[in-house]
């Protein structure tokens, strides 16, 4: 299956790397911002712009929006699916942007599990991919920062095995659900291999050629730094998805033996370290 597949918010750093995936891969690639800097300018919560941009559509490539308001992010998940709908496209895909626990009543994890229904319900071929935690969040600039005093800061236990996986990976199992899986499915992706903290830093460190000590940024901290970033409501949700990790230390686990694509085709940490982070 290729065709002209429409990624909605294609500026932020998932949606576009999920559409140089799609344009390797021989797909004509659309995509929307809420101003400019794409082909459709679109509001996702409105719908607004949606039916012109999915004109001709043959599919839709979406990442859960980080908009931390109550019951936001199905709403729009609804609205978009619905316009694909509407608009005869024929597959969606949706991209959680971060792990789901399904018994937690948290509200993050409410709504996630709220989104991912919408995208399933909506009436069209939907499959849902569902990462674990993203690489690229060690590239910001208070982690450069900390890795330059020689530590490893992150909010996820130390001793929690975590399937780190890159942007170019979810990017790659993105086009796989799309072209291969299942209608209906759900799918946990992750890098190749787990590892804890400790093991992080030693991969990280090593590659850049220092010793690293992994230390564990306490939630409270994470989350007053979530907000000052992303808006009050952000820090206290996002605080929810490490705190899981600390109820049960294999929440951000894959089995790589599980994974669709091989795990020896996947971004290890050190590669990443050396692409990214030795810059």
């Amino acid at each position: 299956m290729t065709g002209t597949i429409l990624i909605p918010s294609i500026t932020g750093a998932q949606q576009a790397a999920i559409a140089e995936g799609f344009r390797t891969a021989g797909w004509r690639v659309r995509g929307t911002s809420r101003r400019t800097g794409a082909d459709h300018v679109a509001d996702l919560e409105s719908g607004a712009g949606l039916a012109e941009a999915m004109a001709g559509c043959e599919a839709v490539a979406m990442t859960l929006v980080q908009d931390h308001r109550d019951g936001a992010m199905p709403r729009i998940v609804e609205r978009v699916a619905g316009a694909a709908r509407e608009a005869g496209v024929r597959r969606l895909v949706l991209n959680t942007a971060g792990s789901i626990d399904e018994g937690s009543d948290d509200a993050l994890f409410r709504d996630m599990r709220a989104a991912r229904d919408a995208a399933l319900g909506a009436g069209i071929e939907a499959v849902v991919v569902v990462p674990t935690v993203f690489l690229e969040n060690l590239a910001q600039d208070w982690s450069r920062q900390a890795i330059a005093a020689g530590t490893l800061v992150y909010p996820a236990p130390a001793e929690a095995p975590v399937s780190w996986i890159s942007h170019c990976d979810l990017a790659a199992f993105t086009v796989w659900a799309m072209e291969h899986a299942k209608a209906g499915a759900q799918v946990r992706v992750g890098g190749p291999e787990p590892l804890t903290g400790v093991q992080l830093a030693d991969r990280i460190g090593g590659a850049l050629g220092r010793d690293l000590q992994y230390v564990q940024l306490p939630l409270d901290d994470f989350a007053a730094a979530m907000s000052a970033a992303l808006g009050a409501e952000a820090g206290p949700r996002l605080r929810q998805h490490y705190a899981a990790a600390d109820r049960d230390p294999e929440f951000l686990r894959v089995d790589p033996a599980r994974l669709p694509l091989a795990a020896d085709t996947l971004e290890s940490a050190e590669a990443f370290a050396r692409r990214v982070l030795a810059e």
